[in-house]
């Protein structure tokens, strides 16, 4: 199978470089943004965030093509951290323990819970389809690290599958194992 994982395009929080989890932000002037991904024009199936970013992102690529909207795709809870910059928080000790997967006082979900969340909704739509499937899948960038840092032959480091937004991830999958073809 082919998956196509593609971040959404910018909100105006991505821009202030703030975490935006479950803020449901539109994208921020769309029209001066480009994909950057090299995408199948005609793809099996279409998957999506439910969050306005990504299905504004998912109409912009395919505006005359169905897709299934999943939630559990949705970017992660940030709780307290939520809308907040890395420099507000670098000096935050709850934080840093949070982003490393520590300890979990954001009072959002915790990253061992949205990394679990993001691997079985990408477990679940590839079990239901044929592997000669050709999948894309609009959704965040921690969705996207969460599946690979699991499922990547690579086993790479939860931040080392980081996608600016706009760009996308190619890679085949058997059923077992994620690999990249491009990064």
């Amino acid at each position: 199978m082919n998956v196509y994982f593609v971040r959404h395009l910018k909100t105006l929080g991505n821009y202030e470089k703030r975490y935006i989890g479950s803020t449901d932000q539109d994208l921020f002037q769309p029209a001066s943004q480009s994909i950057t991904a090299n995408l199948p024009a005609t793809p099996t199936h279409i998957f999506t965030s439910p969050l306005k970013r990504c299905l504004q992102t998912t109409l912009l690529l395919y505006p005359n093509s169905p897709y299934i909207t999943v939630d559990a795709l949705r970017e992660i809870d940030f709780g307290k951290f939520e809308n907040k910059t890395y420099d507000e928080l670098k000096h935050n000790e709850n934080y840093r323990n949070f982003i490393a997967g520590i300890d979990d006082t954001s009072g959002g979900e915790s990253i061992g819970a949205f990394k679990s969340r993001c691997v079985a909704a990408f477990l679940k739509i590839t079990a239901a389809l044929p592997l000669s499937s050709t999948i894309v899948i609009v959704c965040h960038g921690g969705t996207v690290m969460a599946i690979m840092e699991s499922l990547d032959s690579a086993h790479l480091n939860f931040y080392d599958y980081q996608l600016a937004n706009g760009h996308s991830i190619l890679c085949s999958w058997d059923g077992l194992i994620l690999r990249r073809t491009n990064l």
